[in-house]
């Protein structure tokens, strides 16, 4: 059997040993095997503490248990029995071998939950026609991207509450501002004014 599915993974048992060699079979009968078909399939990361992470949706998630239940399912469609030892050997020998998280994401770019917009080029690519696994954060803004969204409801909001020539745009700057990782203004944002006058409409936008 060349494939096992486990949980949201299908994991590949008939894979290129060295590139540009014809796929074959490899068996899960050593750590080192295992740790091969499961890292050809699911691409891992781990954090400073050694927990472990896997990419999905074009952002690296915490494992919960995922990845023990890919190992029990690639051993048992290969009926090879499992043991504590065994998994704890095959769990050191990966986080030795994939690499680490990055502390914070990178400046130039907002990772969406369709793909990833590149702020210097103006530039969209989705996670489904491109490959962004290594880019190694668990951070993603949960909204998709859309160049030709409109949002005139939003407009009027914003004109009314900072009528001031550039107020509007200022808004939308600081929203923009913080879906970035981009700290080098060293500002803070303080709204004033009365009551009832948007600053809560403003902030529960910001969170939605």
């Amino acid at each position: 059997m060349s494939k096992v599915w486990c949980d949201r993974f299908l994991l590949e048992t008939e894979i290129p040993v060295e590139v540009g060699y014809k796929p074959e079979k490899v068996i899960p009968n050593t750590t080192e095997n295992v740790y091969k078909i499961m890292n050809y399939s699911i691409n891992f990361a781990r954090d400073k503490s050694n927990n472990l992470y896997f990419y999905d949706g074009g952002v690296y998630r915490l494992d919960n248990k995922e990845v023990f239940r890919c190992y029990c399912a690639l051993l048992a469609k290969n009926d090879r029995g499992f043991t504590n030892a065994r998994y704890r050997d095959f769990e050191i020998f990966l986080l030795g071998h994939i690499s680490e998280l990055l502390e914070k994401p990178l400046e130039d770019r907002i990772n969406f939950r369709n793909g990833i917009y590149y702020i210097l080029d103006e530039r969209f690519e989705l996670h489904s026609e491109v490959d962004h696994s290594g880019y190694k954060t668990t951070i993603q803004i949960p909204i998709n991207y859309n160049s030709d969204a409109i949002c005139p409801n939003i407009d009027t909001f914003f004109n009314e509450v900072f009528p001031l020539p550039g107020g509007a745009e200022l808004l939308y700057d600081i929203i923009g501002i913080c879906m970035t990782s981009v700290t080098s203004q060293a500002k803070a944002v303080v709204l004033l004014g009365d009551g009832s006058n948007g600053k809560s409409s403003f902030l529960y936008g910001d969170r939605k």
